[in-house]
């Protein structure tokens, strides 16, 4: 059984051999940072003080509490198995200074004291209850393959009855609208709340996704004030979530066979500027040869 996720779809949407390398062939390449430690961090420390303070103890509680200790304990746990690296020759170094872990520790905190003043806004509490936290997925959708997925926090109305998928991401100053309108953004969301409810046999009318937006860096405007969290949430009705479904079978017609197993023949490279950004193989010319910033 092979598990298809998210990730494995956005991934070869950019780059079809960067998929190979990485879910194929298994050519795995540590490619932490700060960035990717703090996101981390900061899902682990709003969902912990979600399920053990504002929907048990209320907004009152959740709001007094002292969060800077156990933020500081939670990202030193996940900074320090990955803050020495070694490179391709042997060589150690640290992936990032003492200045740019209390900066961000500092905008992690601006984040936290945002949440907990307007958490009313972000996290309604009445007649809500919190019905998980990292809820899998392991939905069948063809012979042979599994969609996987972990869904940040469901929320579910008792009185109405409804449901809402949120989705927490850590942004340097935010959303721009052009990555509103990004189409790739919008499917991992829609395609969650597709197998939530096929998992669950629940109606997808009673279920809303929300993107919860958290920026670390705010840039003064002269006209609105900036909020330093912020709720996006993309059409999600019954055509925007069949639409996206089309898309992504459109990767499995593609990448895998009647039995299963990834179809690898005519497999290229799509290298960008974008594309090759961030990738942990623009510079490992044996595996691409054409990635840009080789």
């Amino acid at each position: 059984m092979h598990k298809i996720s998210y990730s494995q779809y956005s991934t070869w949407k950019s780059c079809p051999l960067h998929w190979k390398l990485r879910y194929v062939d298994k050519n795995r390449i540590k490619d932490d940072n700060l960035t990717s430690v703090f996101g981390t961090t900061m899902h682990r420390m709003i969902q912990e003080w979600m399920e053990t303070a504002l929907y048990p103890k209320g907004y009152k509680y959740a709001k007094r509490l002292d969060l800077s200790d156990r933020f500081r304990d939670l990202f030193m746990e996940e900074l320090r198995p990955t803050i020495k690296q070694t490179d391709g020759e042997g060589n150690t170094f640290y992936m990032c200074s003492r200045q740019d872990i209390d900066e961000f520790y500092s905008q992690g905190l601006e984040i936290l004291t945002a949440l907990q003043d307007n958490a009313h806004k972000i996290f309604p509490t009445e007649n809500i209850r919190l019905y998980g936290i990292e809820v899998l997925l392991t939905a069948p959708i063809r012979k042979g393959l599994q969609f996987t997925g972990s869904i940040d926090i469901v929320t579910h109305d008792t009185v109405e009855d409804e449901y809402v998928i949120y989705d927490l991401k850590t942004s340097r100053s935010g959303w721009s609208e052009r990555i509103k309108n990004d189409p790739m953004k919008k499917s991992q969301i829609l395609l969650y709340k597709k197998y939530f409810c096929d998992e669950h046999n629940i109606s997808p009318k009673k279920v809303r996704v929300e993107y919860v937006i958290l920026k670390r860096i705010l840039f003064a405007s002269p006209h609105f004030t900036v909020p330093r969290i912020s709720k996006f949430s993309p059409s999600n009705g019954t055509p925007s979530m069949n639409k996206t479904v089309v898309e992504f079978e459109e990767f499995l017609d593609t990448c895998y066979d009647m039995e299963g197993d990834p179809i690898v023949a005519g497999v290229k490279p799509t290298p960008s500027k974008d594309n090759c950004k961030y990738c942990a193989f623009r510079t490992r010319k044996d595996d691409c040869p054409v990635g840009v910033g080789t």
